[in-house]
């Protein structure tokens, strides 16, 4: 795993985890917009050049960024966003409490098992990224099924370099993480962003307030996966810090 930094230590801290798919470039632009934060991006293995593996699991990675956490920011950050897979990554370090976390965003996390259903959408994610990094222009239809509808935007968010196997891999781990009863333990404030054509993400949300009766919804009228950070990073940045300084 690799961490990218921006502004000083000496300013609250916001750290962001990316989706499948993506990488560091997700949040350049909403970075662009927190000048007086030192933001920390987490990079995840198979998501950069020169990288080291893969990914392996979101255990795995839970405890590279608690390390990291440890040794560069005394065992403490202000703010924790994880955006879909990076969602759930951040679910399990709440749970964990390896480390401080002030306050916690959860966007378009997935963190219920999908059963079935899983194997189906590992393979339609597969073949779509397959498309992505050949060259081809995937169809709308296609898009909107895997991403939310009229949310094209989403594909040139992909890192192209990703491989077939490595999102294979983190699919089956975002797809049979289950919620553990002992993230009850977190009491610090939690957000869950979703679009409003994000099924599964609304169910996450729904489930998670069973274990944790303080988090707060907010759903966006008509927005897919990650559509609010790609078309509107002026808004994400607003939304970020005004749930930080709030």
């Amino acid at each position: 795993m690799r961490f990218e930094t921006y502004g000083s230590k000496q300013n609250k801290s916001i750290m962001f985890i990316h989706g499948m798919a993506n990488d560091s470039s997700l949040f350049d632009e909403v970075i662009g917009y927190l000048p007086e934060y030192h933001v920390i991006v987490c990079v995840l293995d198979g998501h950069y050049a020169n990288g080291q593996g893969e990914f392996i699991s979101i255990e795995d990675s839970c405890r590279q960024i608690e390390r990291y956490v440890k040794n560069e920011l005394g065992g403490s950050l202000d703010l924790l966003l994880g955006f879909s897979l990076g969602g759930a990554i951040a679910t399990e370090m709440i749970t964990r409490r390896k480390v401080n976390i002030g306050r916690t965003v959860l966007d378009a996390a997935f963190i219920i098992p999908m059963g079935p259903l899983g194997i189906f959408y590992t393979k339609l994610f597969q073949v779509s990224i397959w498309l992505v990094k050949a060259g081809v222009k995937m169809p709308d239809k296609l898009v909107g099924r895997v991403f939310g509808k009229g949310n094209t935007g989403v594909v040139d968010t992909v890192y192209r370099k990703v491989t077939v196997k490595n999102i294979g891999r983190e699919c089956r781990a975002a797809f049979k993480y289950k919620i553990d009863p002992k993230i009850s333990g977190y009491k610090n404030r939690v957000a869950f962003w979703h679009g409003s054509n994000e099924y599964f993400p609304a169910k996450s949300a729904k489930k998670l307030k069973r274990f944790l009766p303080q988090v707060k919804t907010t759903v966006y009228k008509d927005m897919g996966h990650g559509q609010l950070i790609i078309e509107h990073p002026r808004a994400y940045a607003k939304r970020v810090r005004s749930f930080l300084e709030g």
